[in-house]
Protein backbone atom coordinates (compact mmCIF):
# COMPACT_ATOMS: atom_id res chain seq x y z
CA UNK A 1 0.00 0.00 0.00
CA UNK A 2 1.25 3.68 -0.59
CA UNK A 3 2.20 5.51 2.57
CA UNK A 4 0.00 8.12 3.96
CA UNK A 5 2.53 10.71 2.90
CA UNK A 6 1.79 9.91 -0.47
CA UNK A 7 -1.92 9.94 0.13
CA UNK A 8 -1.75 13.10 1.66
CA UNK A 9 0.60 14.19 -1.41
CA UNK A 10 -2.22 13.05 -3.76
CA UNK A 11 -5.35 14.61 -1.89
CA UNK A 12 -3.75 17.76 -1.46
CA UNK A 13 -3.16 17.48 -5.68
CA UNK A 14 -6.69 16.75 -5.57
CA UNK A 15 -7.89 19.22 -4.25
CA UNK A 16 -6.17 21.92 -5.85
CA UNK A 17 -6.90 20.38 -9.70
CA UNK A 18 -10.87 20.12 -8.14
CA UNK A 19 -10.82 24.04 -7.22
CA UNK A 20 -9.39 25.07 -10.41
CA UNK A 21 -11.83 22.48 -12.32
CA UNK A 22 -14.67 24.44 -10.46
CA UNK A 23 -13.36 28.01 -11.48
CA UNK A 24 -13.33 26.73 -14.94
CA UNK A 25 -16.22 25.08 -15.11
CA UNK A 26 -17.88 27.94 -13.90
CA UNK A 27 -16.10 30.19 -16.32
CA UNK A 28 -17.80 27.37 -19.35
CA UNK A 29 -20.83 26.63 -18.13
CA UNK A 30 -21.36 30.67 -17.91
CA UNK A 31 -21.14 30.94 -21.77
CA UNK A 32 -22.50 28.12 -22.46
CA UNK A 33 -26.02 28.53 -21.21
CA UNK A 34 -27.18 31.65 -23.52
CA UNK A 35 -25.23 29.82 -26.67
CA UNK A 36 -27.80 27.21 -26.32
CA UNK A 37 -30.53 28.53 -24.44
CA UNK A 38 -30.06 26.93 -20.97
CA UNK A 39 -31.94 28.60 -18.27
CA UNK A 40 -29.46 28.83 -15.18
CA UNK A 41 -30.93 27.58 -12.68
CA UNK A 42 -30.35 24.72 -9.71
CA UNK A 43 -30.09 22.07 -11.96
CA UNK A 44 -27.98 23.85 -14.08
CA UNK A 45 -25.70 24.62 -11.96
CA UNK A 46 -25.59 21.39 -9.77
CA UNK A 47 -24.46 19.89 -13.43
CA UNK A 48 -21.72 22.06 -13.55
CA UNK A 49 -20.13 20.92 -9.99
CA UNK A 50 -21.05 17.72 -10.40
CA UNK A 51 -18.84 17.73 -13.82
CA UNK A 52 -16.18 19.55 -12.05
CA UNK A 53 -15.75 16.65 -9.52
CA UNK A 54 -16.23 13.70 -11.93
CA UNK A 55 -12.54 13.04 -13.06
CA UNK A 56 -11.35 12.82 -9.18
CA UNK A 57 -14.54 11.44 -7.84
CA UNK A 58 -14.03 8.30 -10.62
CA UNK A 59 -10.37 8.22 -9.53
CA UNK A 60 -11.07 8.35 -6.07
CA UNK A 61 -13.87 5.44 -6.36
CA UNK A 62 -11.27 3.17 -8.13
CA UNK A 63 -8.92 2.98 -4.96
CA UNK A 64 -10.97 0.97 -3.62
CA UNK A 65 -13.31 -0.70 -6.71
CA UNK A 66 -10.97 -1.48 -9.64
CA UNK A 67 -13.38 -3.12 -12.20
CA UNK A 68 -14.55 -3.17 -15.17
CA UNK A 69 -17.85 -0.46 -14.18
CA UNK A 70 -15.38 2.28 -12.46
CA UNK A 71 -12.94 1.69 -15.30
CA UNK A 72 -15.88 2.30 -17.98
CA UNK A 73 -16.81 5.61 -15.72
CA UNK A 74 -12.86 6.69 -16.11
CA UNK A 75 -12.93 6.57 -19.31
CA UNK A 76 -16.45 8.48 -20.07
CA UNK A 77 -15.15 11.22 -17.76
CA UNK A 78 -11.85 11.35 -19.02
CA UNK A 79 -12.95 11.65 -22.74
CA UNK A 80 -15.56 14.63 -21.05
CA UNK A 81 -12.70 15.88 -19.51
CA UNK A 82 -11.22 16.96 -22.99
CA UNK A 83 -14.23 17.92 -24.39
CA UNK A 84 -14.23 20.26 -21.96
CA UNK A 85 -10.63 21.53 -22.26
CA UNK A 86 -11.15 22.34 -25.95
CA UNK A 87 -14.48 24.48 -25.03
CA UNK A 88 -12.72 26.16 -22.58
CA UNK A 89 -9.33 26.55 -25.44
CA UNK A 90 -11.71 27.88 -28.19
CA UNK A 91 -13.96 30.20 -26.26
CA UNK A 92 -10.54 32.42 -24.94
CA UNK A 93 -9.98 33.39 -28.51
CA UNK A 94 -14.02 33.38 -28.76
CA UNK A 95 -14.03 35.96 -26.17
CA UNK A 96 -10.93 37.78 -27.65
CA UNK A 97 -12.58 38.38 -30.57
CA UNK A 98 -15.68 39.99 -29.30
CA UNK A 99 -13.35 42.44 -27.07
CA UNK A 100 -12.28 43.81 -30.54
CA UNK A 101 -15.36 44.72 -31.31
CA UNK A 102 -16.11 41.94 -33.98
CA UNK A 103 -19.76 40.31 -32.72
CA UNK A 104 -20.23 36.92 -34.14
CA UNK A 105 -23.54 35.17 -33.96
CA UNK A 106 -22.99 33.72 -30.34
CA UNK A 107 -25.32 30.70 -30.89
CA UNK A 108 -23.50 29.46 -34.10
CA UNK A 109 -20.58 30.17 -32.47
CA UNK A 110 -21.63 28.01 -29.28
CA UNK A 111 -23.16 24.86 -31.58
CA UNK A 112 -19.43 25.22 -33.58
CA UNK A 113 -17.33 25.05 -30.56
CA UNK A 114 -18.72 22.31 -28.79
CA UNK A 115 -19.23 20.04 -32.03
CA UNK A 116 -15.64 20.21 -32.82
CA UNK A 117 -14.93 19.72 -29.04
CA UNK A 118 -16.56 16.64 -29.49
CA UNK A 119 -15.50 15.59 -32.24
CA UNK A 120 -11.85 16.08 -30.94
CA UNK A 121 -12.61 14.23 -28.05
CA UNK A 122 -14.63 11.35 -29.50
CA UNK A 123 -11.69 11.15 -31.87
CA UNK A 124 -9.07 11.10 -29.66
CA UNK A 125 -10.36 8.23 -27.46
CA UNK A 126 -10.94 5.78 -30.75
CA UNK A 127 -6.78 7.08 -31.69
CA UNK A 128 -6.00 6.27 -28.26
CA UNK A 129 -6.87 2.69 -28.50
CA UNK A 130 -4.91 2.29 -31.92
CA UNK A 131 -1.14 1.07 -30.91
CA UNK A 132 1.26 1.97 -33.53
CA UNK A 133 4.52 0.42 -34.46
CA UNK A 134 7.81 2.49 -34.49
CA UNK A 135 11.00 1.01 -36.09
CA UNK A 136 14.39 2.57 -34.95
CA UNK A 137 17.81 0.96 -35.75
CA UNK A 138 21.16 2.02 -34.38
CA UNK A 139 24.80 1.21 -35.17
CA UNK A 140 27.81 1.21 -33.62
CA UNK A 141 31.09 -0.62 -33.52
CA UNK A 142 31.30 -2.46 -29.98
CA UNK A 143 27.70 -3.94 -31.06
CA UNK A 144 28.74 -7.74 -31.81
CA UNK A 145 25.52 -9.28 -32.47
CA UNK A 146 22.77 -8.10 -33.84
CA UNK A 147 19.96 -7.55 -31.39
CA UNK A 148 15.93 -6.57 -31.32
CA UNK A 149 14.78 -4.65 -28.63
CA UNK A 150 10.92 -3.64 -27.91
CA UNK A 151 10.69 -0.57 -25.94
CA UNK A 152 7.46 -0.11 -24.12
CA UNK A 153 6.68 2.63 -21.47
CA UNK A 154 4.07 4.29 -19.64
CA UNK A 155 1.35 2.32 -19.90
CA UNK A 156 -0.58 3.09 -17.04
CA UNK A 157 -2.53 -0.10 -15.94
CA UNK A 158 -4.72 1.23 -12.96
CA UNK A 159 -7.62 3.10 -13.20
CA UNK A 160 -8.56 4.00 -16.58
CA UNK A 161 -6.73 0.64 -18.82
CA UNK A 162 -7.11 -2.81 -16.90
CA UNK A 163 -5.71 -6.45 -17.69
CA UNK A 164 -7.37 -6.51 -21.64
CA UNK A 165 -5.30 -3.62 -22.52
CA UNK A 166 -2.14 -5.26 -20.77
CA UNK A 167 -2.81 -8.10 -22.80
CA UNK A 168 -3.35 -6.40 -26.22
CA UNK A 169 0.23 -5.20 -25.17
CA UNK A 170 2.23 -8.55 -24.40
CA UNK A 171 0.12 -9.67 -27.42
CA UNK A 172 1.56 -7.76 -29.65
CA UNK A 173 4.97 -7.35 -28.02
CA UNK A 174 5.38 -11.37 -28.58
CA UNK A 175 4.44 -11.03 -32.27
CA UNK A 176 7.52 -8.73 -32.71
CA UNK A 177 9.77 -11.47 -32.00
CA UNK A 178 11.97 -8.91 -29.55
CA UNK A 179 15.33 -10.35 -28.07
CA UNK A 180 15.28 -8.28 -25.13
CA UNK A 181 11.70 -6.19 -23.93
CA UNK A 182 12.44 -2.93 -22.08
CA UNK A 183 9.54 -0.93 -20.50
CA UNK A 184 10.95 2.64 -18.87
CA UNK A 185 8.47 2.97 -16.18
CA UNK A 186 5.15 3.64 -15.21
CA UNK A 187 3.68 0.40 -16.11
CA UNK A 188 1.53 0.92 -12.58
CA UNK A 189 -0.85 4.00 -12.57
CA UNK A 190 -0.32 4.33 -8.81
CA UNK A 191 -1.90 2.19 -6.00
CA UNK A 192 -5.25 1.48 -7.30
CA UNK A 193 -6.20 -1.46 -6.06
CA UNK A 194 -5.09 -3.66 -9.03
CA UNK A 195 -4.68 -7.20 -8.98
CA UNK A 196 -1.78 -9.44 -8.91
CA UNK A 197 -3.62 -12.05 -11.52
CA UNK A 198 -3.77 -8.99 -14.10
CA UNK A 199 0.50 -8.90 -15.15
CA UNK A 200 0.07 -12.67 -15.06
CA UNK A 201 -0.03 -12.57 -19.07
CA UNK A 202 3.42 -11.30 -18.80
CA UNK A 203 4.65 -14.66 -18.51
CA UNK A 204 3.96 -14.83 -22.23
CA UNK A 205 6.78 -12.59 -23.65
CA UNK A 206 9.52 -15.18 -23.08
CA UNK A 207 12.90 -13.27 -23.33
CA UNK A 208 14.21 -11.09 -20.71
CA UNK A 209 11.58 -8.49 -19.50
CA UNK A 210 13.22 -5.29 -17.58
CA UNK A 211 11.28 -2.36 -16.02
CA UNK A 212 12.66 0.89 -14.57
CA UNK A 213 10.49 2.81 -12.21
CA UNK A 214 8.82 5.99 -13.37
CA UNK A 215 6.84 8.21 -10.91
CA UNK A 216 3.73 6.03 -10.67
CA UNK A 217 5.79 3.00 -9.55
CA UNK A 218 6.86 5.34 -6.81
CA UNK A 219 3.42 6.38 -5.91
CA UNK A 220 2.08 2.83 -6.07
CA UNK A 221 5.50 1.68 -3.47
CA UNK A 222 8.24 -0.62 -4.02
CA UNK A 223 6.06 -3.24 -1.80
CA UNK A 224 2.94 -3.21 -4.34
CA UNK A 225 5.23 -3.54 -7.40
CA UNK A 226 7.15 -6.55 -6.53
CA UNK A 227 4.01 -7.95 -5.15
CA UNK A 228 2.08 -6.99 -8.61
CA UNK A 229 5.36 -8.63 -10.38
CA UNK A 230 5.83 -11.23 -8.72
CA UNK A 231 6.14 -14.31 -10.62
CA UNK A 232 5.43 -12.28 -14.13
CA UNK A 233 9.36 -12.76 -15.39
CA UNK A 234 9.39 -8.89 -15.32
CA UNK A 235 12.52 -7.77 -13.55
CA UNK A 236 12.80 -4.10 -11.68
CA UNK A 237 15.92 -2.49 -12.08
CA UNK A 238 16.37 0.04 -9.69
CA UNK A 239 20.35 1.37 -9.89
CA UNK A 240 21.52 -1.85 -11.38
CA UNK A 241 23.01 -2.82 -14.46
CA UNK A 242 22.48 -6.32 -16.80
CA UNK A 243 25.96 -7.32 -18.44
CA UNK A 244 24.66 -8.99 -21.69
CA UNK A 245 28.52 -9.28 -23.63
CA UNK A 246 28.93 -7.01 -25.85
CA UNK A 247 26.04 -4.74 -24.12
CA UNK A 248 24.81 -3.91 -20.90
CA UNK A 249 21.50 -2.38 -19.61
CA UNK A 250 21.52 0.25 -16.92
CA UNK A 251 18.47 1.02 -15.34
CA UNK A 252 18.46 3.68 -13.39
CA UNK A 253 15.36 5.19 -10.27
CA UNK A 254 13.08 7.90 -10.82
CA UNK A 255 13.48 11.60 -9.09
CA UNK A 256 11.65 14.96 -10.26
CA UNK A 257 15.79 16.36 -9.53
CA UNK A 258 17.71 16.15 -12.24
CA UNK A 259 20.93 15.85 -10.41
CA UNK A 260 19.75 12.86 -8.27
CA UNK A 261 19.15 11.07 -11.28
CA UNK A 262 22.65 12.06 -12.65
CA UNK A 263 23.98 10.62 -9.32
CA UNK A 264 21.95 7.50 -9.86
CA UNK A 265 24.32 7.11 -13.07
CA UNK A 266 27.15 7.39 -11.26
CA UNK A 267 26.86 4.61 -8.69
CA UNK A 268 26.46 2.48 -12.27
CA UNK A 269 28.85 4.00 -14.88
CA UNK A 270 29.02 3.14 -18.54
CA UNK A 271 31.70 0.46 -18.88
CA UNK A 272 34.29 1.24 -21.95
CA UNK A 273 34.17 -1.29 -24.14
CA UNK A 274 30.41 -2.00 -23.40
CA UNK A 275 27.53 -0.16 -25.49
CA UNK A 276 25.57 1.02 -22.92
CA UNK A 277 21.73 1.42 -22.96
CA UNK A 278 20.31 3.65 -20.32
CA UNK A 279 16.90 3.03 -19.25
CA UNK A 280 15.52 6.53 -17.30
CA UNK A 281 12.00 6.87 -16.83
CA UNK A 282 12.39 11.00 -17.73
CA UNK A 283 14.80 12.24 -20.41
CA UNK A 284 16.25 15.23 -18.26
CA UNK A 285 19.88 13.94 -17.92
CA UNK A 286 20.66 12.96 -21.30
CA UNK A 287 23.59 15.20 -21.76
CA UNK A 288 25.17 14.39 -18.38
CA UNK A 289 24.70 10.43 -19.45
CA UNK A 290 25.93 11.62 -23.07
CA UNK A 291 29.12 12.70 -20.96
CA UNK A 292 29.53 9.82 -19.04
CA UNK A 293 29.41 7.64 -21.76
CA UNK A 294 25.78 6.01 -22.74
CA UNK A 295 25.23 5.13 -26.22
CA UNK A 296 21.47 4.98 -26.29
CA UNK A 297 19.26 6.12 -23.57
CA UNK A 298 15.68 5.25 -23.45
CA UNK A 299 12.73 7.19 -21.72
CA UNK A 300 9.28 8.14 -21.88
CA UNK A 301 7.17 9.99 -18.90
CA UNK A 302 6.28 13.03 -21.49
CA UNK A 303 3.68 11.04 -23.38
CA UNK A 304 4.45 13.48 -26.51
CA UNK A 305 1.97 16.10 -24.74
CA UNK A 306 -0.92 13.14 -25.30
CA UNK A 307 -3.79 15.83 -26.55
CA UNK A 308 -3.57 19.08 -27.52
CA UNK A 309 -3.13 21.92 -26.25
CA UNK A 310 -0.08 19.92 -24.61
CA UNK A 311 0.76 18.79 -27.57
CA UNK A 312 1.96 22.22 -28.72
CA UNK A 313 2.65 23.28 -24.59
CA UNK A 314 5.02 20.63 -25.17
CA UNK A 315 7.00 22.02 -28.45
CA UNK A 316 7.05 25.17 -26.87
CA UNK A 317 8.13 25.01 -23.35
CA UNK A 318 10.27 21.10 -23.00
CA UNK A 319 13.14 20.56 -24.67
CA UNK A 320 12.93 16.93 -25.05
CA UNK A 321 9.34 16.06 -25.37
CA UNK A 322 9.42 13.46 -28.42
CA UNK A 323 11.28 11.42 -30.59
CA UNK A 324 15.68 10.80 -31.28
CA UNK A 325 18.10 13.35 -29.68
CA UNK A 326 21.32 13.44 -30.38
CA UNK A 327 24.27 14.35 -28.68
CA UNK A 328 27.66 13.88 -30.09
CA UNK A 329 28.02 10.17 -30.19
CA UNK A 330 25.19 9.40 -27.85
CA UNK A 331 21.45 8.93 -29.06
CA UNK A 332 18.25 9.64 -26.80
CA UNK A 333 14.97 8.45 -27.74
CA UNK A 334 11.99 9.22 -25.97
CA UNK A 335 8.48 7.74 -26.23
CA UNK A 336 5.16 9.33 -26.21
CA UNK A 337 4.22 5.91 -23.91
CA UNK A 338 2.43 2.87 -24.93
CA UNK A 339 -1.00 3.77 -22.85
CA UNK A 340 -2.48 6.84 -21.53
CA UNK A 341 -2.39 8.84 -18.00
CA UNK A 342 -5.69 10.34 -17.07
CA UNK A 343 -7.81 10.78 -20.44
CA UNK A 344 -7.88 7.89 -22.69
CA UNK A 345 -7.45 10.33 -25.23
CA UNK A 346 -4.56 10.64 -27.90
CA UNK A 347 -5.28 13.86 -29.91
CA UNK A 348 -1.68 14.83 -32.22
CA UNK A 349 0.00 12.02 -30.38
CA UNK A 350 -0.20 8.41 -30.72
CA UNK A 351 0.62 5.60 -28.31
CA UNK A 352 3.14 3.21 -29.96
CA UNK A 353 5.55 0.41 -28.95
CA UNK A 354 9.17 0.87 -30.53
CA UNK A 355 11.07 -1.53 -32.12
CA UNK A 356 14.80 -0.47 -31.86
CA UNK A 357 17.26 -2.72 -33.90
CA UNK A 358 20.96 -2.72 -32.54
CA UNK A 359 23.90 -3.61 -35.23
Amino acid sequence: MASWKRLVQMAVFATVFTGLSLLAHYYVFLHLAPKFGLEKNTLYWSVMVLSSVSFFSGMGITFRYNNVITRGYNHLVGVWMVVFILIMGMLWPYDIIKLLGYRPDHVLAGRIIVGLALLGGVGGAVNAQIIRTRKLSFSKGNIKRKRRIVLLSDIHIGPVHGPGYLRRVVKKTVALSPDLVLMTGDLLDGPFNQEDRWFGCLQDIKVPVYLSPGNHEHMAGSDEVNRLLKGTGVRLLVNERVDMGDMEVIAVDFSWKRSEVVDFIRRVPPRRGKYTVLMSHGPPCFDDAAGMGVDLQLSGHTHGGQFFPFTLLGRIFVKRRYGIHRKGDAVMYVTSGTGTWGPPVRLCSNSEMVIIELK
